[in-house]
């Protein structure tokens, strides 16, 4: 989580649900066009739900799949939901329109210190520097809910099924994340060494931002559910809907996931 310069001396950085919507409601001042968060749920691009929802609902203590079926239709799952939703709807803590808000637009009230909040990955650091290179801001490791718990991004290596080059593709993975390697690749992108042992390297631990990131990635474990999943974009457009289906009050938080939950399982259906 990156969080900004509100200018609010008295509001320390949350690491709990409560101590977050206490601080957001304390920096939160519409008639100055300044809110906690952008609540942005718009459904393009799909990485939306990514960083707004799927966060809160470990958070909560669930899950997203479980057995190769879809899980966050639970009762943790719909307290992640009403605490969304609560924060939106009834406290009012994010900037308006957050069905058509998108990461660009969660990214430019940020810089222009409309917001004093932001989830993001490591990546981000260096996109908020470019966009306001005069912006103070630092980064804190995820609030608590009934556990901790948040999304891991990234990118994966894999050898499909149908590769004539199956030895030399595994050779190439095995060179990709040896330490020394994650270590350039990580430094090149600004990102995070998927290798553990690379994450002692000097230009993580000595940046304060990027090492917040780092310890948060071993104490934490962040998931990433569904990378490598065929049609993990669609999927994401499955629960977008719902969860807009749910702000807008047409559907209750458990029979939004129940049917992005159903969503999903058709697709999961197609791969058995």
């Amino acid at each position: 989580m990156l969080v900004g310069n509100s200018g609010a001396t008295n509001v320390k950085p949350p690491t709990t649900w409560d101590e977050y919507l206490k601080a957001s409601i304390a920096l939160t001042d519409s008639s100055k066009n300044q809110y906690a968060l952008t609540g942005n749920i718009a459904s393009e691009p799909a990485s939306t739900i990514n960083t707004e929802v799927w966060p809160l609902i470990y958070q909560a203590g669930g899950t997203l799949i479980e057995d190769g079926k879809a899980a966050f239709n639970s009762s943790e799952g719909v307290k992640a939901l009403e605490f969304y939703k609560s924060m939106i709807k009834d406290h009012k803590v994010a900037t308006p329109g957050e069905l058509s808000a998108t990461e660009q637009d969660k990214r430019a009230n940020f810089s222009a210190e409309n917001t004093a909040f932001m989830f993001d990955g490591p990546w981000g650091i260096g996109i908020q520097q470019s966009a306001n290179p005069d912006l103070d801001f630092g980064v804190i490791p995820m609030v608590k809910g009934e556990t901790t718990g948040t999304i891991a991004g990234g990118g994966a290596l894999a050898i499909t099924t149908n590769s004539k080059n199956k030895d030399a593709a595994w050779k190439f993975i095995e060179y990709m994340v040896q330490p020394d390697i994650q270590e350039a690749w990580a430094k090149s992108a600004n990102q995070l060494p998927h290798n553990k042992a690379a994450l002692d390297a000097d230009f993580i631990q000595n940046d304060p931002l990027l090492k917040v990131f780092a310890e948060q990635s071993i104490e934490v474990n962040p998931i990433n559910p569904d990378l490598q999943m065929p049609e993990s974009t669609n999927m994401r457009k499955i629960m977008i809907n719902e969860v807009q289906s749910y702000l807008m009050g047409d559907k209750t938080a458990q029979e939004a996931l129940d049917d992005s939950a159903a969503g999903w399982n058709e697709v999961f259906d197609k791969y058995k």
